[in-house]
């Protein structure tokens, strides 16, 4: 028999999220893994026009001006310094890209629409206010009044004439609306690896020139996005001090999280969140976003650190990049980890069905 539609709408979707992990007390049927329309070139005459403007304003390359910071005025001094030393240590690793604007949301929907205003300006200068306002610009202001919880969100306008990066936080809030971090201070570490996660997907946007994807541009797999910013936000969390034992922790976190997706979901593998048309040919099977989010972030994560046992944390950082912005993800993942994506699949497979503990063992 096939699956039973959860019927998940938009309208319904915070409704249900109270009670979204009872997904996890069905059994699910397999899936058929379907081989994705992979794009290996040649890019559009589009593409190699946006890639030549980008260029041309060193879209590509460091910058000279600093990142700037803005914030909702109840987010205390504290979590800004904490974000900042977060920035300081991601563009220092890294390099500084962008222009990038940092944006602080907090927990105080009053005070939230001149943030909202400035954000709009610089991120979505090709589109109206309006236009902004109802999209990112609601975004926000959820952000400011739902809670508990936190959230978070980058971004890129690269077609604009003068392009920039974009990226807004809203630091975690507990049930009474006040800044977690004041009566858990340890939540400031959480606070700097999530910056830093998100500063590497401005790092990673910087690389990709030949875009749009859908026209012609190189795509990258939503799995290798995530899996190498949650990578990296664990690799200089412990490189910094801030956590260190995070590699440890995490990398047995992740672990547990994929046995577990593996329970609900057994037949799911990273294959089927390579194009966006399988992540959403998988999300209308699995009825649920949990199942996106432990492919893409706990499978991702330790498909990292499976490469970087390969080759090297430099390999990941910096040479597929290199190898990435020019000839696209397929090549660059066969010529800087020495084996096609399907060869990496194949044993990626065998690593899930070790044990736990082999596992762990194999990463740490």
């Amino acid at each position: 028999m096939d699956n039973y539609p959860l019927l998940l709408t938009e309208e319904n979707r915070l409704a249900r999220l109270p009670f979204e992990e009872c997904v996890y007390e069905l059994d699910f049927l397999g899936i058929e893994h379907l081989t994705p329309e992979r794009f290996m070139g040649p890019v559009s005459e589009t593409a190699k026009e946006n890639a030549k403007r980008l260029q041309s304003v060193g879209w590509d390359r460091t910058q000279a001006s600093p990142i700037q910071m803005l914030a909702t005025p109840d987010v205390p001094q504290y979590i800004l310094d904490a974000t900042s030393e977060s920035l300081q240590a991601a563009t220092n690793y890294l390099g500084n890209y962008g222009p990038l604007k940092f944006y602080t949301v907090g927990n105080d929907p009053e005070v939230v629409e001149p943030i909202i205003k400035d954000f709009c300006s610089w991120g979505n200068s090709f589109i109206s206010f309006e236009q902004c306002s109802q999209d990112q610009g609601e975004s926000m202001r959820e952000m400011s009044s739902i809670y508990p919880g936190g959230n978070a969100f980058a971004g890129a306008a690269w077609e604009s004439d003068d392009p920039v990066f974009y990226f807004v936080n809203n630091p975690c809030a507990n049930e009474q609306n006040e800044f977690c971090s004041l009566k858990h201070p340890q939540e400031l570490i959480g606070l700097q690896k999530m910056t830093a996660h998100e500063y590497f997907h401005v790092y990673q946007g910087s690389q990709q020139i030949f875009r749009p994807h859908y026209e012609g541009g190189f795509p990258m797999p939503r799995w290798f996005e995530e899996g190498a910013a949650e990578y990296f936000a664990v690799f200089l969390t412990q490189q910094e001090g801030w956590n260190p034992n995070i590699r440890l922790d995490m990398t047995r976190e992740s672990i547990l999280d994929v046995q577990r997706g593996l329970e609900t979901w057994p037949s799911l593998r990273l294959i089927d969140i390579e194009t966006e048309a399988a992540t959403t040919r998988t999300k209308s099977y699995c009825q649920s976003e949990l199942c996106i989010g432990f492919l893409q972030y706990g499978m991702g994560y330790l498909a990292m650190a499976f490469l970087a046992e390969i080759t090297s944390d430099e390999a990941i950082f910096f040479d597929f990049y290199e190898a990435n912005k020019t000839d696209g993800f397929y090549k660059a993942f066969a010529d800087v980890f020495g084996r096609d994506i399907d060869a990496f699949y194949e044993e990626f497979d065998v690593f899930l069905k070790l044990s736990p503990e082999k596992q762990l063992e194999a990463l740490i």
